[in-house]
């Protein structure tokens, strides 16, 4: 048997490695070529958006709220003042739950109901954000009246608490198994 080291079987392996057959090499240039005429509109509307928006680019845009319909100027400071507020929203809903579960779920609860949470969790983060938005639809913005940030952040801390739940789990899990309740000063903690 040879082995790698073996000073004849380097050559013999790049020779290998290198030699295409012509039909090989025919099918990756008609690949290339589809490739760059599947990138030819991309490219042309990136251009076009380009040389035609730079002259809008500036302090204003950012600022002015959009125009009416047909009227030159304005801006995407509302877009940018309701992101950050549904994000705020929630990360403020999402964050301090999803990392209490996963404390809870990994640190306290029984194994049978860990496994049942992470379960539901996994199921919860595979549920479309389609069905999550008519939900938080339903239960929000069919509620209160009409469409707002608040809604907006719910719907959002609906799809970030699983992820934000399973990255705490996981992360929690890589600690290694002490006894819960020593840290705390219990009289009896809890091992597992």
């Amino acid at each position: 048997m040879t082995s790698i080291s073996d000073p004849t079987v380097l050559p013999r392996l790049d020779r290998a490695i290198n030699r295409r057959s012509p039909t090989e090499l025919i099918w990756t240039g008609l690949a290339g070529i589809c490739l760059l005429l599947a990138l030819l509109p991309l490219l042309a509307i990136v251009f076009y958006v380009g040389v035609n928006g730079y002259k809008r680019f500036d302090w204003t845009a950012f600022t002015q709220l959009p125009p009416p319909p047909l009227v030159a100027g304005g801006g995407f400071g509302n877009a940018i003042v309701g992101t950050l507020l549904m994000v705020g929203i929630g990360t403020a809903i999402s964050l301090p739950l999803g990392i209490a579960a996963a404390i809870y779920m990994t640190e306290f609860s029984p194994p049978w109901l860990a496994r049942w949470l992470r379960f539901s969790t996994n199921v919860l983060s595979g549920v479309p954000s389609i069905i999550l938005g008519v939900f938080v639809y339903g239960l929000v913005v069919l509620t209160t009246g009409g469409f707002s940030a608040l809604a907006g952040g719910i719907a959002l801390a609906v799809l970030m608490l699983p992820l934000i739940l399973r990255a705490t789990d996981e992360a929690l899990q890589l600690v290694s198994p002490t006894c819960v309740g020593r840290r705390w000063g219990w009289e009896r903690p809890i091992c597992k």
